[in-house]
């Protein structure tokens, strides 16, 4: 949805809770997994977005 709507810049910081036992989330290809850990039952994780490149280089 935040990629959808277009709310994030190109070099967001995105911060996601779930829950431990479930998977990663699906993240779009552009969020980078910059940290991780685990508490008790709860997985946090920091994503990076990194600058979706458009420009083709000749």
């Amino acid at each position: 949805m935040l990629e959808q709507r277009g709310w994030l810049a190109d070099e967001a910081w995105i911060y996601v809770e779930a829950e431990a036992e479930s998977a990663a989330a699906d993240v779009p290809a552009s969020w980078q997994l910059h940290r991780e850990k685990v508490a008790g039952q709860v997985a946090y994780r920091l994503y990076i977005r990194s600058q979706e490149k458009t420009d083709h280089a000749d």
